[in-house]
């Protein structure tokens, strides 16, 4: 936005930069940058005069030819504002990537020959491996691919880029506001969820507890049934125990009353009682 406002400004003032790369563009310090564009010594009226008598322009430097369009680098030089129009679409393109164009385009064919007629080469067709590296719906992309028309007269305006670009800014703000809120809304949903999940979580722990408790209660029960039926076998095995103490005592009163023992003191007994009797 920076750039198409100096750019506008220059244009307004039937000036041509003539010399728009990344070098010629700083930026300010601070918080929110701001782009400026620098080294207007280049720059040539659009009524053929240079502003600052440094005869005429030979561009020398690979670099430069590399951000100029097809009518630039002609004899004719028939070249006007638009040229800086070319040359800002380089420029973004070169932003995108995170580099400039590589000095190998120099190399590539400008013309073609198509049944004996000479065509010139779309510069979206020379610069195809730039331009193919920005991604499909990347908001820039058609604003650069009208940029680097080959027909001078099919370039937009700085002053149309600028309208362009303010109006893509403020979708992009409007998106971003959006997926801002639909973020908030995405993030409170899943807040919600997530304390339901906890909350959940809380009550199965909570019924698990419970059910601990309650099996733990069943089991004291049983031990308490099982201690008391231990209590009562044992108390069957003492019962029994004295039965079983008794009906010897019983069997051997029964064999001695069948078989006395002359010897025994209760025989005796019997006897001396049966002899007074």
């Amino acid at each position: 936005l920076d750039i198409t406002a100096g750019l506008t400004w220059i244009h307004s003032h039937e000036m041509v930069h003539r010399c728009l790369t990344p070098q010629h563009v700083f930026l300010t310090s601070g918080k929110q940058p701001r782009a400026k564009i620098a080294d207007v010594s280049t720059s040539m009226g659009l009524r053929g005069k240079n502003l600052f008598s440094v005869g005429n322009l030979t561009y020398t430097d690979l670099y430069t030819l590399l951000y100029m369009p097809p009518e630039a680098v002609k004899r004719t030089h028939d070249y006007d504002n638009k040229l800086d129009v070319f040359s800002f679409g380089v420029l973004v393109l070169a932003a995108i990537r995170g580099k400039g164009p590589s000095g190998e385009l120099m190399s590539v064919e400008r013309y073609e020959r198509v049944d004996g007629v000479r065509n010139e080469i779309p510069e979206v067709e020379r610069r195809k491996e730039d331009f193919d590296a920005v991604l499909e719906g990347h908001p820039l992309k058609g604003i650069i691919r009208k940029c680097l028309e080959n027909d001078k007269t099919r370039r937009p305006s700085a002053a149309q880029l600028h309208v362009k670009l303010l109006s893509i800014a403020e979708q992009e703000r409007i998106h971003h506001e959006e997926n801002k809120d639909h973020t908030a809304c995405c993030l409170a949903r899943c807040e919600d969820t997530l304390a339901q999940a906890d909350r959940d979580q809380q009550e199965m722990i909570a019924s698990k507890d419970r059910l601990l408790t309650a099996n733990n209660e069943r089991l004291t029960e049983k031990d308490g049934l099982l201690e008391k039926a231990r209590k009562q076998l044992a108390e069957k095995e003492k019962l029994l125990e004295k039965q079983k103490h008794y009906m010897e005592g019983a069997k051997d009163f029964a064999h001695a009353t069948r078989h006395p023992n002359p010897f025994s003191f209760a025989t005796r007994k019997s006897r001396k009682s049966l002899s007074g009797w």
